[in-house]
């Protein structure tokens, strides 16, 4: 695959509000929400109205479609090692698995979870480089129109079963978006001979996550 350029998530009329890494430190009414980022705002919000269209801001296949106390209603797209999280959403258009272009309606924003910090409905956009070993380190700031630099179309994850055990099922959930994908992970890893798409990987094994096709 080619470099993903990235787009807007939102239609041209609508611009960032909030922009990345705006600082809040000492800010009590966001301090709970920014404590991972030392006060920063990990990602771009766009001011909008309820029900304003989403749209994927690069091809990829969804893996996250779920309910989070500060993001409220997130949807997240991922395409080699970058992830594109959609949250204060009102509605989806996609479901789990399943493979976007760029451009196409993904989502509805809203203006659910803790949007009301900010007092006003809008979609925060969020890039992650999930190869980086924290949450903090992984979020990075937009450039639109521009190819994504850091993105890989491939990488390498490290098993750790600290706090759920990694098997070729849940890896298949976790990065293409449905568990029942495993094989094509496993195929990917034959090297490793492990077989049973339920038996838990070893800590430490290197395991080649594939791009979505």
């Amino acid at each position: 695959m080619e470099t993903p350029i990235l787009r807007k998530p939102v239609e041209d009329r609508y611009s960032i509000g909030h922009k990345f890494w705006t600082d809040h430190t000492g800010d009590p009414s966001y301090e709970w929400a920014y404590k991972t980022f030392d006060g920063h705002h990990p990602g771009s919000d766009f001011y909008m109205p309820e029900g304003s269209l989403v749209l994927a801001a690069f091809p990829g296949v969804v893996v996250r479609r779920d309910w989070h106390t500060g993001m409220g209603n997130v949807l997240g797209i991922r395409n080699g090692n970058i992830v594109a999280i959609y949250g204060h959403l009102t509605g989806f258009t996609v479901g789990l698995g399943m493979v976007v272009s760029a451009g196409e309606k993904v989502a509805e924003s809203g203006n659910t979870g803790k949007a009301t910090m900010s007092g006003r409905p809008h979609l925060h956009f969020e890039l992650r480089n999930i190869t980086k070993p924290t949450l903090k380190e992984m979020v990075f700031g937009p450039e639109f129109g521009k190819p994504i630099m850091c993105w890989k179309d491939a990488y390498t994850y490290v098993v750790n079963n600290a706090n759920t055990a990694k098997t070729w099922r849940l890896l298949a959930l976790r990065y293409l978006g449905d568990k029942e994908r495993w094989k094509e992970i496993k195929k990917t890893n034959h090297k490793l001979g492990i077989e049973k798409e339920t038996h838990t990987l070893p800590d430490g094994v290197e395991v080649v996550i594939p791009n979505y096709k």
